[in-house]
């Protein structure tokens, strides 16, 4: 892995558990046990990395929903796409980097901001294409919010049950 991917891992950890705030130059070059002129060198300011964080992360949940997107019926992709959230609640044991950053995008640089808008319309775009043939479903954005907010409530309370009751009442919602 380059140094440049290590960065990026290293911030995107400390971006899903902290927010934007905890996330120093100082402390990613210890991650990745180099000298802070290295992370720089990378990423001239913050915003910049920001920013790629935030589009690396984006490519990698649309990788993954890759295979959502070929499943038969619409439930199943909705399925799919719920599957990706539950792989970063039970096995990375982390919620979903853009709620986090979308809780204070209000505070957060220009393009830092409009990196995590467009996560959030892409996923409102596959949705909405995903479920294009069903005959009953909720609306994307309705997804989304009921998703990301089941991972924070689940994370607060400790329990992957809260998440799999939302999950199971927006699969039960669709045709």
């Amino acid at each position: 892995m380059s140094m440049h991917d290590k960065i990026l891992e290293a911030a995107e950890a400390r971006l899903r558990s902290g927010g934007y705030g905890a996330v120093s130059f100082r402390d990613l070059a210890s991650d990745v046990g180099v000298k802070s002129a290295s992370v720089h060198y990378h990423f001239p300011r913050k915003e910049d990395l920001g920013v790629a964080v935030v589009t690396a992360y984006t490519e990698k949940v649309f990788e993954a929903l890759g295979m959502a997107m070929q499943a038969r019926t619409p439930r199943d992709r909705l399925a799919g796409y719920i599957g990706v959230f539950r792989h970063a609640l039970v096995e990375e044991d982390a919620i979903c980097l853009c709620a986090m950053l979308g809780a204070e995008a209000r505070g957060l640089p220009h393009q830092v901001a409009e990196a995590v808008r467009v996560f959030f319309q892409a996923n409102i775009d596959w949705l909405d294409e995903a479920l294009a043939n069903a005959s009953r479903k909720p609306k994307s954005a309705e997804i989304i919010a009921a998703l990301e907010g089941a991972m924070l409530l689940a994370n607060t309370m400790d329990s992957i049950a809260v998440f799999e009751d939302v999950a199971d009442g927006l699969l039960s919602r669709t045709e």
